[in-house]
């Protein structure tokens, strides 16, 4: 029941949190209009320290800047 409850005030604040933001803007962002030969990738599971280790190291080897947020 906790569960149900926990589940149905955070669908419910991120409805309220994200409804003005597609009434002023429109859609979700998806694509942004540039010249650059970019990529944004989002990882959306919480870092652990094996995976986010071999994460960082790919990225490292290849020169890649990341950005990364942290919640908590």
């Amino acid at each position: 029941m906790i569960f149900i409850t926990t589940l149905l005030v955070v669908l419910v604040l991120y409805g309220l949190f994200m409804s003005p933001y597609v009434q002023l803007f429109g859609k979700y962002p998806y694509k942004i209009d540039t010249t650059e030969k970019i990529v944004a990738l989002t990882f959306d599971d919480g870092p652990n320290g094996r995976d986010t280790e071999m994460l960082l190291d790919v990225l490292k080897r290849h020169n890649v800047k990341a950005t990364f947020f942290v919640v908590g």
